[in-house]
């Protein structure tokens, strides 16, 4: 009785698996955009027309990094 257990499982494994084809969910965020190198807060304070360009252009940078990560976002949706 053992053996012909035995022998009915060695067949059951022998034979080849379906294949069922489900729908995988993919990460919706694209490549991840780096956070700028800030000039604010490096070094000495370099006196007020300085700080301000200094603020001006770490401005900018912080809204193209801001319009990448939402354009990297935009996939989620």
């Amino acid at each position: 009785m053992r053996a012909v257990l035995l022998c009915l499982l060695l067949v059951g494994c022998a034979s080849s698996p379906q294949v069922i084809d489900r729908p995988v969910s993919a990460p919706c965020l694209g490549p991840v955009v780096d956070e700028p190198a800030w000039r604010w807060g490096n070094g000495e304070y370099p006196g007020p027309v300085e700080a301000a360009r200094v603020l001006l252009l770490d401005l900018n940078d912080a809204k193209q990094w801001a319009r990448d990560e939402r354009a990297r976002a935009a996939g989620c949706r």
